[in-house]
């Protein structure tokens, strides 16, 4: 039987990927912004626009 090892290999090195953005995002929070991505496609898309709008009205204010 093949070992499944690398599986938890696997899902450690995601965890430790998402305790690092966690950490930044903490770190600079006035320069992050968390979108959550489960949502449908242009709920995401319709965030991500806002977003830029806000923080860069000169360059996508008319989004």
């Amino acid at each position: 039987m093949k070992s499944i090892a690398w599986i938890w290999k696997k899902k450690e090195f995601h965890q430790t990927v998402v305790e690092g953005y966690r950490a930044v995002i903490s770190r600079f929070p006035e320069r992050i912004v968390v979108i959550n991505a489960n949502q449908p496609v242009e709920e995401v898309t319709e965030a991500i626009l806002n977003v830029l709008s806000e923080r860069f009205p000169n360059q996508f204010g008319n989004l």
